[in-house]
């Protein structure tokens, strides 16, 4: 831009230079017809143009004022015309010198032209580029907007869910804490009930219990009663409670159990001669004594 800007300077002035050497030719010019007249005055005498120096012969210089006239000492032209036809000549050899330097520095400037339209396109297309990518940034700028809008909004949820999850946890918590109250509740009472029944069933008579065993056995075999009592041998069958055998190949016998025994649990198991016990297979048999005195219990051996 810089260089551009010279180059005009140098334009302006070289045709201001050129308009003021213009006007000197002018002036000259006119210091030459006024030489010419006043050499040509003294043969202006009358109607006789005979003479070599007539105003008809001397009148072809005026119409062409670059002309070369011969040399001022041989034929007696004043120096100061001389002058004059030497300074126009000197003159329009600036002139010449002024338009090659005219031509130059147009061409200079055409150049210039050309570089600063491409200066233009590479101007316009950075300013494009700037432009996209301002666009970009925007858009970009638009997208962090939105993503950290959605993102608090996704830890405002996740808290959201922690204090909810917080909050049936506690529930939870106390459901549990009055679930184990209740059943400690219902502990204390069973505990009251018991401790109470006990006292009842601390006098009380024993309670009778029969128990049958249906199994036809061969002849050597035993049958005995094994559970959770005591007296049924707390499941050694080693110390199982035998029982005797009764038409219909009924095992039989009877024991007795505290009045405080609420429940009973036994199986029967076949014993041979040679030692070997089989047990009762299946799940134990169970009898519920609470409140009764006598029971009756009855199976069939399960083999």
């Amino acid at each position: 831009m810089e260089q551009q800007e010279h180059a005009y300077e140098t334009h302006t002035r070289i045709s201001s230079l050129g308009e003021r050497l213009a006007a000197e030719v002018s002036k000259a010019q006119s210091r030459l017809s006024e030489v010419l007249q006043s050499i040509m005055a003294p043969f202006q005498g009358g109607p006789d143009e005979q003479g070599p120096l007539s105003r008809r012969k001397l009148a072809a210089p005026v119409a062409n004022p670059l002309f070369r006239p011969p040399h001022p000492a041989s034929e007696g032209v004043p120096d100061e015309l001389t002058g004059i036809i030497a300074g126009i000549q000197a003159t329009n050899q600036q002139l010449r010198e002024l338009e090659q330097n005219y031509q130059a520095v147009d061409s200079s400037l055409f150049v210039l032209q050309e570089g600063a339209e491409q200066r233009d396109e590479q101007t316009a297309a950075y300013r494009d580029a700037l432009l996209q990518l301002a666009d970009d940034l925007e858009q970009q700028e638009a997208e962090d907007v939105a993503r950290a809008a959605e993102q608090a909004r996704l830890e405002a949820e996740a808290r959201r869910l922690e204090d909810i999850r917080r909050e049936e946890a506690m529930w939870r918590e106390m459901d549990e804490l009055v679930a184990a109250a209740s059943a400690v509740q219902v502990l204390q009472a069973g505990l009251a009930v018991a401790e109470t029944s006990a006292a009842a069933l601390a006098g009380a008579p024993p309670i009778k219990v029969d128990v049958g065993v249906q199994l036809q056995t061969k002849p050597g075999q035993e049958v005995f009663l094994v559970g959770s009592h005591p007296c049924l041998g707390e499941w050694s069958a080693e110390a199982a409670l035998p029982l005797t055998w009764t038409d219909g190949h009924v095992w039989q016998a009877s024991i007795e159990v505290p009045a405080d025994c609420i429940d009973l649990e036994y199986k029967a198991v076949l014993r041979s001669p040679n030692g070997n016990v089989l047990w009762e297979k299946g799940n134990n048999h169970k009898a519920d004594l609470l409140g009764i005195s006598d029971v009756e219990l009855f199976h069939v051996f399960q083999g």
